[in-house]
C-alpha cells in the first residue's frame, strides 16, 4: 500500500500544471525524484500579538531552550539528546522543554525514554509536555531563551517562523533548510556537520554569547522579523497561479 500511495502521488505530481514546495532544499530534492520543475514559495509570516503571551513568566532563574517537533531522528531529537547531555554538565542553570509526539529512533528505541535514560542525572532539569495547543507552544517560545531545530532535513518549519515572531535566537544545521532564512552567528547559530559534537558547539556558542554580541544577535533577528512580515503572500501566490 506505501509503493501504491507513494507512485499516486508521484502521477498526481507529474500531471499538474504547477508545483510549489515552501523550501528551495525540498524544492530541488522533488524536481529529481518527481522529474518536473518544482517551484519555491515559502509559507507566509502571519503576524501575531506576542504581548498576550508576555504575562507568562519564568518560575526559575534558569535559561530555558524548547524543542517543539517530532522526536524523531529526522528532526534530530537524537543529537538533540546527546548535545544536551554535554550542555548539562558544563550550564547548571540551563533547563530543556520539549513539545511534540514521541517516536522512536533508530531500532524502535522509544525517544523519550533514550532522552531520561542518557540524562537520568540531569531530569530534573528536563520537562516534555507532550504535544500541546499553539497557545500554549506560544507561552513556551515567551519564557525560552531559544530554540533549538536539529533537524537533519526539513521543510521550512513552522518552528522556525514561529520563532522569529517571537524573536528567539534558532539554534540548527545549515542544509536543512534553516540556512534560507537564519545566518550563522548573525541572527542565529547554524552547524555545518549534522553530528551531536556541532550542536553542542552551537549550543554552546549561544550560551557563552556576550551581553553586547547579544544585543546585536537581538536587533539582527528583529531586521529579520521585520523583513518577513512585509512580505506580501498573497501576490507571491496570485503571480505563481498566473504563470505560463
Amino acid at each position: 500500500l506505501h509503493s501504491l500511495s507513494d507512485y499516486l502521488e508521484k502521477k498526481r505530481v507529474q500531471i499538474a500544471d504547477k508545483v510549489y514546495a515552501p523550501s528551495k532544499i525540498i524544492s530541488k530534492k522533488a524536481s529529481v525524484v518527481y522529474s518536473k520543475k518544482i517551484y519555491t514559495i515559502n509559507s507566509p509570516f502571519i503576524k501575531i500579538n506576542t504581548k498576550n503571551f508576555k504575562n507568562i513568566k519564568k518560575s526559575t532563574k534558569e535559561k530555558s531552550i524548547i524543542f517543539v517537533g517530532t522526536l524523531n531522528r529526522v528532526k534530530g531529537f537524537d543529537l538533540l539528546v546527546d548535545a544536551f547531555l554535554k550542555i548539562f554538565q558544563e550550564h547548571k542553570d540551563v533547563s530543556l522543554i520539549i513539545s511534540g509526539r514521541n517516536e522512536t529512533l533508530e531500532n524502535n528505541i522509544n525517544s523519550i525514554n533514550y532522552l531520561f535514560r542518557k540524562c537520568n542525572k540531569y531530569k530534573s532539569r528536563i520537562r516534555y509536555m507532550g504535544v500541546l495547543p499553539k497557545t500554549k507552544i506560544f507561552n513556551l517560545y515567551n519564557i525560552s531563551e531559544a530554540v533549538v531545530i536539529p533537524s537533519r532535513l526539513d521543510n521550512y518549519p513552522n518552528v522556525m517562523i514561529e520563532s522569529i515572531l517571537f524573536k528567539k535566537p534558532i539554534i540548527g544545521f545549515l542544509n536543512s533548510s534553516l540556512e534560507e532564512v537564519i545566518r550563522d552567528k548573525e541572527n542565529g547559530f547554524l552547524a555545518n556537520k549534522k553530528n551531536s559534537i556541532n550542536l553542542y558547539n552551537k549550543l554552546e556558542e549561544f550560551l557563552r554569547i556576550k551581553k553586547k554580541k547579544r544585543k546585536h544577535l537581538d536587533k539582527n533577528i528583529t531586521k529579520l522579523y521585520n523583513k518577513l512580515i512585509d512580505i506580501n503572500y498573497t501576490k507571491k501566490i496570485i503571480d505563481f497561479y498566473n504563470l505560463n
